[in-house]
């Protein structure tokens, strides 16, 4: 006997609609010969599971928001893309919204766009749903974020930015967090350029992550943004790797003065030339783990370890570099603690550690009490710090634009083995022993 299935004459069907600002109309089928035209007409479309919007190239739509209608389902993602060639199509949205937003809605994915905030949208991508995918976009001048996810763990996870270029907010070029704990949950920022974003040191950084859990921030360049290169501020067990952070006020942040920070693991990044420090552990931040780091010429400080708070910290492996001819006597300590009681809290071991060419500079300091110390001062103290660490100049290929290491670098084959990081901000494998810092020595 046959058997008989109710299935939903829709549910295998998908339909790629097609839109162009100048030749579509709103009477078209939305293929691409008969395209449709409007943002509007967009929003209103009876999207279905698989459904493809795509937008054509070398076009512009301004004054409308894009709202997502629908949600996808798993393996059955509802894609808002672009085709034809040439330049992204760029959506301008209408002020103090946003240009394009899935808030609310899960398993979309945005590919090739272009959000043009035009100084007056409040955000270029709003992505506070579960399952959002965006990648090869880029988003600009918002008057608050570029690109936003924000919200509680219950209905902002799951989401992958990568390979997307952020730049000119007026806040911050990228944040992922939420008003209370727990905010968003499986978060990736993967392979991102953040430029040139915020006006407040203190809070307008590039990449800013708040209150995330189980988050990873990897293959990023962050330059030039008022803030951090990388901010973080309540984020727990999260991975921050390979990342690049340059011409900031401070490189990357572990934390800041509320929320616990605590879990996290930074390995492998480059942090440089930064107006402050390259580093900065928070008073919240606890079981924070620093692997392999080259941190060179913070304006300030090298790591600074901020407050008694920070408890729990490693350090390994990890190269800070500080030349007094680039960054004067307020860079003069490469690792600096807010208080002595700090010291003794942190595992500190196989760096190389320097301030100055002559090895002669105060290599550790702190503010309360007010004292530094020489580097065999520093290997004295009871607790036993950098039994195994070196004061000596690591000898980059270029001081200080390329940071590899030339073959006679001294921290070739010096750090501590059994790390987990398996390979170098290049992703050399590394050797065993590895080298100290986020590069390996390649012939």
């Amino acid at each position: 006997m046959r058997s008989h299935v109710s299935r939903n004459p829709w549910q295998a069907k998908t339909h790629t609609w097609c839109v162009d600002a100048t030749a579509g109309a709103a009477a078209n089928c939305g293929n691409a010969a008969a395209p449709i035209q409007t943002i509007a007409t967009v929003n209103a479309l009876p999207l279905r599971l698989g459904d493809r919007v795509l937008l054509k190239r070398g076009e512009t739509w301004s004054g409308t928001d894009m709202a997502a209608p629908a949600s996808g389902r798993p393996g059955r993602l509802i894609t808002f893309g672009a085709y034809g060639s040439g330049a992204l199509p760029i959506i301008i949205g209408s002020a103090g919204n946003n240009c394009i937003t899935a808030n609310g809605k899960s398993h979309l994915r945005f590919e090739n766009l272009e959000a043009n905030a035009n100084d007056s949208c409040s955000h270029g991508f709003d992505v506070s749903g579960d399952h959002i995918y965006l990648a090869g976009c880029t988003a600009h001048n918002a008057t608050a974020q570029n690109i936003l996810a924000y919200g509680a763990a219950a209905t902002v996870h799951d989401i992958v930015i990568a390979s997307t270029i952020s730049y000119s907010g007026a806040e911050q070029g990228i944040f992922f967090g939420a008003a209370a704990a727990p905010g968003p949950v499986n978060v990736e920022l993967l392979n991102l350029t953040v430029y040139s974003n915020g006006t407040d040191t203190s809070q307008h950084h590039g990449i800013y992550v708040q209150r995330c859990t189980n988050s990873r921030v990897a293959d990023c360049i962050s330059y030039s943004n008022s803030g951090c290169g990388i901010g973080t501020n309540g984020v727990i067990d999260s991975i921050f790797e390979r990342n690049r952070l340059y011409s900031n006020n401070v490189g990357f942040q572990d934390g800041g003065s509320d929320d616990p920070t605590h879990g996290n693991i930074w390995r492998n990044n480059l942090s440089y030339s930064n107006a402050r420090n390259a580093t900065y552990a928070g008073s919240n931040a606890s079981s924070s783990f620093w692997y392999h780091n080259t941190l060179v010429n913070g304006s300030s400080r090298g790591f600074y370890h901020y407050g008694s708070g920070a408890t729990g910290l490693v350090m390994r492996n990890n190269v800070i570099r500080q030349d007094g001819a680039v960054v004067g006597i307020w860079g003069v300590y490469p690792v600096y603690f807010l208080e002595t009681a700090d010291m003794a809290d942190t595992v500190q071991d196989n760096n190389c550690i320097l301030y100055d060419d002559t090895g002669n500079g105060d290599t550790v300091g702190t503010e309360v009490p007010d004292a530094s110390y020489t580097w065999a001062e520093f290997q004295a103290l009871g607790h036993g710090p950098e039994a195994n660490g070196i004061n000596v100049d690591p000898v980059f290929v270029t001081e200080f634009t390329d940071l590899h290491l030339q073959v006679t670098s001294p921290c070739s084959g010096e750090g501590a083995t059994g790390l987990g990081v398996v390979a170098d901000y290049d992703s050399v494998v590394r050797g065993s022993p590895p080298d100290i810092g986020a590069l390996e020595y390649v012939a």
